[in-house]
């Protein structure tokens, strides 16, 4: 009995540890099955921010990777949850700010811009904004990323800057590629950051905003939804009442005695060319730049030399080049006549000739084919041979020469034959020879080196423009493409690199052969997005359509050019159709209009300073 007893017990133990070990395998599935449950839940609610922050931790990750992690962001900044919004600044943000490869950080960076543009919340705008003000006051900043902050916030201005959605058409069903633009407040607001900080730019970085603003005042109107023929949204009233806003404050700055010289020279001429620029399709803009110039130039509050700078402006404008021989202008201003040969340009004699003259020598004596000859310089160039060809020509030593002092007249005098030749260069005028051009550039571009970014920026951007004319000279073109290569490898900050790839492809329709190896070996060391850049103006070059001959050329675009470039095929830019509208259409006048609403992203103090990770 015992012995059953015992037995059965036996049965009961085994079964009750047969029943305990799969009852501790079930568990064993049970969380195995809720741990992998909550890791798809993990990843199923990981934001977008911290999606795109992991695509750029990533060391091994394209462009095309990175691109398109950025876009993915752009729409959930743009309309997602405010708490989505607040992660996506704080990805962005810390990218911008901490990432160690450069192309992240501007990747970043543009990031930024565009959400603090592309959203109505006022604590993501203050963030973002707080952050871009930070970068631009910090010495150790590099001009690369102060740059890009400048370059993006005019695509803004300008509704270039935007994000691709694709939708199913509701009519056709098909599927529909739609480019999201900011929106009129996006805009204003760009154009109101950098007006409220231009005075306290560097002075650099002021002539980079100079050049944006340009652009901006030269941007036609724009037709955003067509119905059949008819423009049923376009930019017109809105664009003249903030280039009327803008002009004011042009009127500020030049009233202000914290702004060099040079600045408002530059703003000055910014104007008058963008005047010109409208002058046949818009009368009613050219009345208005015209009166503020006018103003500007009967105000006794700015300075006397800037007003004499405003005088001259307005001359140009209206096409006033008299004779030198004269002792005054048709506007009243003094003309100095000199027996001095035009080709010699003393810098240390500071009688103010030179000075007060420049301009004109320039436009009458030596880049027009003939004493007030209305002929453009191409038409010129096709027909005219012999001796008066050197009315055609630019002068070697007036642009290259050595020995400019830091003396203000000086300075003006350099940005006035600056501005000049690289207008006359630019509608096809010849360089004069000179002995050993390149190594008279190579000699031009060390003093400017020494000088400031400014000097080698505008110094790079004039032997940009002198291909066409080297070529005919028959300058040897891998020398100069050697030296230029050389410098670049040399220079230790990127912006300065970039400005000197932006150069040499200037030589690319002129020197392909020559250029393509020296940019490709050059761009092997870059970050990507450099690469990138380097690869997408490649694609936009197009055959010269000026040949370097006296004959007149059909004035036609021509076939893509480059069809590949490191031995890569080129991948075209598809650019959002869009429809100008004349500008004739603008109605606003002087002044008219409500006053601009404040911008809600003041300056403020830098918030989220740690930068932590996005969760």
């Amino acid at each position: 009995m015992l012995r059953v007893i015992s037995r059965t017990n036996d049965n009961r133990s085994k079964s009750h540890l047969t029943f305990n070990a799969a009852e501790g395998m079930d568990m064993r599935y049970l969380v195995i099955l809720f741990l992998t449950l909550g890791l798809v839940f993990q990843s199923g609610c990981t934001s977008q921010a911290r999606k795109t922050h992991l695509v750029f931790e990533n060391e091994n990750a394209t462009y095309q990777e990175l691109h398109q992690a950025l876009e993915e962001l752009k729409p959930v900044g743009h309309k997602g949850a405010t708490h989505l919004q607040f992660k996506a600044v704080k990805s962005l943000r810390h990218i911008s700010k901490y990432m160690a490869d450069p192309a992240k950080r501007e990747m970043g960076t543009r990031g930024v811009v565009f959400l603090a543009a592309f959203n109505d919340d006022l604590d993501v705008q203050r963030s973002c904004n707080s952050r871009l003000d930070t970068m631009l006051k910090d010495p150790n900043e590099t001009w690369a990323l102060k740059a890009v902050i400048i370059d993006e916030l005019k695509k803004i201005m300008m509704a270039e800057s935007g994000y691709t959605v694709e939708s199913k058409s509701f009519f056709s069903g098909q599927e529909e590629r739609v480019f999201i633009r900011p929106e009129t407040g996006a805009r204003e607001n760009a154009l109101e950051f950098l007006i409220d900080r231009f005075p306290d730019l560097s002075e650099y970085l002021q002539y980079l905003t100079v050049q944006a603003f340009g652009e901006f005042m030269q941007h036609p109107v724009t037709c955003y939804e067509k119905d059949g023929d008819v423009c049923t949204e376009d930019d017109a009233e809105d664009l003249a009442e903030w280039k009327d806003e803008l002009r004011e404050n042009i009127g500020d700055w030049l009233e202000n005695l914290g702004v060099s010289e040079m600045i408002k020279l530059s703003l000055i001429r910014m104007t008058a060319a963008s005047q010109e620029q409208n002058q046949a399709s818009e009368p009613a803009a050219e009345n208005r730049a015209r009166f503020w110039l006018e103003k500007w130039a009967d105000d006794t509050d700015i300075p006397k030399a800037t007003r004499k700078l405003i005088r001259v402006a307005l001359d140009k404008m209206e096409h006033l080049y008299p004779e030198l021989t004269e002792t005054t202008s048709a506007s009243g201003t003094a003309i100095y006549a000199s027996d001095e040969s035009y080709r010699t340009l003393d810098l240390f004699d500071d009688n103010a000739f030179w000075y007060a003259n420049a301009g004109k020598i320039l436009e009458d004596q030596l880049f027009r084919p003939g004493p007030k000859s209305p002929q453009p310089a191409t038409e010129a160039a096709a027909s005219r041979t012999g001796p008066e060809d050197e009315f055609l020509q630019v002068p070697f030593e007036w642009i290259f020469a050595a020995g400019y002092s830091n003396n203000p007249k000086q300075k003006q005098l350099r940005e006035i034959i600056y501005h000049e030749s690289t207008r006359a260069l630019s509608l096809g005028y010849q360089l004069s020879p000179a002995d050993d051009p390149v190594f008279n550039l190579d000699r031009a571009l060390t003093s400017a080196t020494g000088e400031s970014i400014w000097a080698l920026d505008r110094t790079l951007a004039i032997i940009g423009k002198l291909y066409p004319s080297l070529l005919s000279q028959q300058v040897d073109g891998e020398s100069l493409v050697d030296m230029l290569t050389k410098r670049l490898t040399a220079a230790q900050d990127l912006h300065t690199r970039r400005l000197y790839y932006d150069t040499l492809l200037e030589a690319m329709p002129y020197f392909p052969s020559i250029v393509e190896p020296a940019l490709c070996g050059s761009l092997n060391r870059e970050d990507l997005l450099t690469r990138h850049l380097v690869r997408e103006k490649v694609a936009a070059l197009q055959s010269p359509l000026q040949l370097l001959t006296r004959k007149k050329q059909v004035q036609e675009r021509q076939a893509d050019f480059f069809q590949s470039f490191c031995d890569q095929p080129i991948e075209r830019k598809e650019v959002p159709a869009e429809q100008t509208v004349p500008e004739t259409q603008l109605q606003t006048s002087p002044g008219s209009g409500e006053k601009p609403a404040e911008t809600t992203a003041g300056p403020s103090s830098e918030r989220l300073e740690d930068e932590p990770k996005p969760e």
